[in-house]
């Protein structure tokens, strides 16, 4: 907090304005403290290693902040600025000798670069006894293999881990393909078919959750994904799959096609299992020919004309056009 003194002069006039414009009285002014005084009071000083510790405000790798001049700073490079007497480059780090990173004392600071500082680094560990990638024995690394007189590869390395009890047996991870399988009944029926016992719709086909990382987690027809693993590709858009069983809840691959729309739509009609049977018109009910070019064909496979299509909306804007406004 920053110390107070009473008006004077000039303050007090301004003071006395700003009193009549808010309400409140003003009897003194803050001074702001100093710096370093307000850094000094967030330092403890270890009487063992002659470190400042920091005890304020810190970042998740344990480097000291420090608000001054309204931003934040890295706490031990704004004290080795302060004992420099001028600001760091931006390629400049603030290297810590005593290798203790809340340490803000300047006395425990140099200035170098990036590569000085990973210099440091493994000086460090090699005085704890770590002998780097050059080491050609791994005896006196400890660990779970240690004094066990295996050559320097990773093959003799994974046998001694696997012979000590450190590693464990591998697991294939779980595909796709192997939960697909955990929903199908094997067991074959007099038809021959495969059932599944997962979700199934209203209409009797399976649907099966898949997740990939391109598309993340979606749900699919059960018979749609198993072809398109089988040839190791999604099916196109057009492209549909045929129950040569006529049993929509099985996924037996020997029984599934990959086909076209019309080809499934024939392969319906031939059976006799259309709905209404329709599909032998060759006309609509105002005349017009089921022609490539005038027939549309929508998701549940209801042919519509579109002539009658065009004239209906034609007629709907003549009807506009002609209604009296209110």
């Amino acid at each position: 907090m920053g110390r107070g003194r009473r008006l004077t002069g000039a303050e007090k006039v301004k003071g006395d304005a700003i009193a009549r414009r808010t309400g409140y009285s003003v009897f003194c002014v803050t001074t702001r403290r100093d710096p370093y005084e307000r850094f000094l009071s967030k330092v403890e000083i270890d009487g063992e290693t002659g470190c400042w510790v920091w005890t304020d405000a810190k970042t998740r790798t344990g480097y000291g902040r420090f608000r001054t001049n309204g931003r934040m700073v890295m706490a031990h490079r704004w004290s080795l600025e302060q004992k420099l007497g001028r600001e760091l480059e931006p390629e400049e780090v603030a290297r810590h000798m005593c290798h203790t990173r809340p340490c803000v004392n300047p006395a425990h600071l140099e200035p170098g670069s990036k590569a000085d500082n990973a210099q440091d680094t493994l000086n460090r560990k090699r005085e704890q006894g770590w002998r780097g990638p050059e080491s050609k024995s791994y005896s006196d690394r400890g660990g779970p293999h240690a004094n066990c007189g295996h050559e320097n590869s990773k093959a003799a390395r994974a046998r001694c881990r696997k012979e000590s009890g450190a590693k464990r047996d591998y697991t294939r991870r779980t595909t796709d393909y192997d939960r697909f399988m955990l929903y199908v009944d094997s067991e074959t029926t007099p038809d021959g078919c495969h059932s599944w016992t997962g979700y199934l719709d209203p209409t009797g086909y399976g649907y099966f959750k898949v997740s990939s990382k391109a598309r993340g987690a979606r749900t699919v027809k059960a018979t749609r994904w198993l072809m398109g693993h089988l040839r190791g590709r999604e099916l196109a858009r057009n492209e549909v799959v045929l129950h040569l069983c006529d049993n929509t809840a099985c996924v037996r691959h020997e029984h599934l096609l990959v086909g076209t729309h019309e080809e499934n739509m024939a392969d319906m009609v031939a059976k006799g299992r259309s709905r209404n049977g329709r599909e032998n018109q060759t006309h609509c009910r105002n005349g017009h020919e089921y022609s490539p070019d005038n027939t549309r064909v929508s998701e549940s496979g209801a042919r519509r004309c579109i002539t009658c299509k065009r004239e209906g909306a034609s007629r709907r804007r003549a009807e506009a056009r002609t209604a009296p406004t209110q």
